[in-house]
């Protein structure tokens, strides 16, 4: 293979690349330094490429698989912007109220020291109404553990996959194998999915909740 098309051949890998990260982190919301927190590889791995004067660094084959992983998104295929998600990742240093309101203290300690350094324990700020019987209600903190073993009952994040187009949607259930159901009076949430591991795949379980104070009415 001549030197033209060698370049040729990394130069499109990197586009597909470039352009499935920036999908994801559309999706997400997240930073590079969050994806590659989650993915649990080098920081610098990702912002080497994306920023890479030469147009010739790529990812490794193991960095992309390790990303895959961590987001649920298959290499190379695009994160539909309309993915819907009904948690919200928290960044360093905010957590925020029901309304909005940046809340620091003791409520940033309290979910600091609740996730500590570990990689794989996560706080999500609920967005649904989907287990609000359950005492899950929008603007409370969940503390999510992707390395536990969902049990009956246990309060899980999962993904629910639209492979032909390329779409995902993360959502809050309970875990009642083998299907996800939901704890609301929002009838529009109540379908149950069943938990194939291909198109309903559980991510972590809720193992801790912080309810931030309201707003006096």
């Amino acid at each position: 293979m001549g030197l033209e098309r060698i370049l040729c051949v990394v130069a499109n890998i990197r586009d597909d690349q470039t352009t499935w990260l920036n999908s994801i982190l559309d999706v997400t919301g997240w930073t590079l330094t969050e994806l590659a927190r989650r993915a649990e590889v080098h920081q610098t791995t990702l912002t080497r490429m994306v920023a890479d004067p030469t147009g010739k660094a790529t990812l490794s084959a193991r960095t992309v698989a390790a990303i895959a992983k961590a987001t649920g998104f298959e290499p190379y295929a695009r994160a539909n912007p309309e993915a819907r998600s009904q948690l919200a990742p928290l960044g360093d240093g905010e957590i925020l109220s029901a309304d909005g309101e940046i809340l620091r203290g003791d409520l940033d300690a309290a979910v600091r020291a609740m996730v500590a350094a570990r990689n794989h324990v996560f706080p999500w700020r609920i967005k649904t109404r989907a287990l609000e019987t359950a005492g899950y209600l929008p603007g409370d903190v969940a503390i999510v553990d992707t390395n536990a073993l969902p049990k009956r009952g246990d309060a899980v994040c999962a993904q629910l996959y639209d492979w032909p187009n390329g779409r995902a949607e993360t959502v809050l259930r309970l875990f009642e194998p083998p299907y996800l159901v939901a704890a609301t009076f929002d009838g529009s949430l109540q379908r149950p999915h069943y938990v194939d591991e291909e198109k309903v795949v559980i991510k972590g379980v809720v193992t801790s909740m912080i309810r931030p104070r309201r707003a006096a009415a």
